[in-house]
């Protein structure tokens, strides 16, 4: 008897989307976490499309296994196309960090009613850090799989600058049976903790951006597990490892 081949799984097709307000110091930036991303899609074998998400156009989500908007710049407000789209799409989004307050806030998208959850705000550092308080804290401690992720922090007092991305989008579940936390994040400090990562049936919220101010052991780890999770490609687990050696 002939062994009948396997099919392979077709690719997912994904659409990465990402601010870049023009004239900005920052307008790249988005582009730059869009590529990262682009790299960890590369696991997967997918087709990836990057684009602004100034330039999408209606209907377009619903082209794409799997659409990511990487809200990297402060209040930049989307198409309107895009947040309607969004709204009702039956297709994987997967949005990360600012700008869902103009989803979630506007009453014609009835988005808590849809998703079962809500946007309640922006948190950061606790206080101001200065010298004699150079680590006021925030949330920076990803609880994932009963390992803890933190991320990054340094204070340079001299300058009196923060080298850390400390902010995050907090949201709350307002009906457990659309909308569940998947991944938490806490407080140190305070003893808070608040959702990290909330999926309602595809759509997805991560509640920063884990490309900025990557460490070896924090929250970017988080992501590329569920990624498996986002695109529905459950792959056989394995455990790898490389050795370089060098002047030996």
């Amino acid at each position: 008897m002939l062994a009948v081949p396997v099919q392979a799984q077709t690719p997912p097709k994904t659409l990465v989307l990402y601010d870049a307000p023009p004239g900005t110091e920052y307008e790249k930036l988005g582009m730059s976490y869009a590529i990262m991303l682009r790299n960890l899609l590369g696991h997967f074998d997918a087709q990836v499309e990057l684009m602004p998400v100034q330039q999408y156009t209606a209907g377009k989500i619903n082209g794409y296994d799997a659409t990511f908007y990487m809200g990297a710049y402060y209040n930049n407000l989307p198409p309107a196309a895009f947040l309607a789209d969004a709204a009702t799409t039956q297709k994987t989004l997967v949005w990360f960090k600012h700008n869902l307050w103009h989803l979630a806030w506007e009453p014609a998208y009835n988005f808590a009613q849809t998703r079962g959850f809500g946007f309640s705000g922006l948190r950061g550092m606790n206080a101001v850090p200065t010298a004699g308080n150079p680590a006021p804290g925030f949330f920076d401690t990803i609880q994932y799989k009963n390992k803890p992720f933190v991320k990054y922090y340094a204070y340079d007092s001299a300058n009196n600058q923060i080298n850390a991305d400390p902010e995050i989008g907090v949201t709350a579940i307002t009906d457990p049976a659309k909308a569940s936390t998947l991944v938490t994040v806490s407080n140190p400090k305070t003893g808070e903790a608040a959702p990290y990562v909330v999926r309602s049936g595809k759509f997805w919220y991560v509640a920063d951006l884990p490309f900025s101010y990557i460490g070896p052991r924090d929250r970017y780890l988080v992501l590329t597990d569920l990624l498996h999770d986002m695109l529905a490609v459950p792959h056989t687990e394995s455990h790898k490892a490389m050795v370089r050696l060098e002047d030996v």
